[in-house]
């Protein structure tokens, strides 16, 4: 497991009472951004680091992470309809 996530499963209570991303940059004495790399890269190893408003924590049961795939994907398809709008924009454009 990676250290963030070693860090999310000693400080958050699960879905209850997660570890918000500031606090975790506190302890790593990094920003924001480099807390959401180093859960996305953890993510992307397997360790099962879960979000929701309020922080992230460690998942407990199977809907925990469904509920955080949803969410992803969910801002996968914002983006992408983001993307859409400039790429049309850039087309008027010539």
């Amino acid at each position: 497991m990676e250290a963030v996530t070693e860090y999310i499963k000693r400080n958050s209570n699960g879905r209850k009472q997660p570890i918000r991303g500031s606090t975790i940059a506190s302890a790593f004495g990094v920003s924001g951004v480099r807390v959401r790399n180093m859960v996305n890269s953890a993510r992307c190893k397997g360790d099962p680091i879960c979000s929701n408003g309020n922080g992230y924590y460690i998942a407990r049961d199977k809907s925990e992470i469904e509920n955080t795939i949803a969410s992803m994907k969910g801002r996968i398809t914002v983006m992408n309809n983001a993307v859409d709008g400039l790429e049309k924009y850039l087309h008027q454009m010539g």
